[in-house]
């Protein structure tokens, strides 16, 4: 599995909880993409690259999980590298129709996660049109 983790620190080291999830569309699971958390608390902002079974696993850069709080939530799509790893925009970018534009910011998504100390919930993401 391949993740992405970005982090924004103003944040202290402290305990974590194991995030996993799978993200859906109308039921059926989107194949690529990324679960963006952000913790407004903790200034923690993570990314997790959606497998094409639809789920993640959310890792922080010294471990496993997420500290522990609440999160915003956001469905992104993909981030697109080219050669050399150097991000662009495609000539013709894909529309990604199964990623609404209301889940694509946390401020709009509606989405939330309470993180709790040691393994959490499935986080099942079902967005709608």
């Amino acid at each position: 599995m391949t993740f992405v983790v970005v982090l924004i620190g103003c944040a202290n080291k402290g305990e974590y909880g194991l995030v996993q999830g799978l993200v859906t569309f109308n039921g059926k699971a989107i194949s690529e993409g990324m679960v963006v958390f952000f913790s407004p608390e903790s200034c923690v902002y993570q990314a997790a690259r959606i497998q094409p079974d639809g789920s993640f696993v959310a890792k922080m850069s010294d471990g496993p999980g997420l500290l522990v709080g609440e999160y915003q939530v956001a469905v992104m799509p993909p981030v697109i590298e080219g050669p050399g790893s150097k991000v662009f925009s495609p000539m013709t970018p894909r529309d990604y129709h199964e990623i609404p534009l209301k889940y694509r910011n946390p401020k709009t998504s509606g989405l939330t996660l309470s993180v709790t100390p040691g393994q959490n919930r499935l986080f099942v993401i079902d967005m709608k049109p």
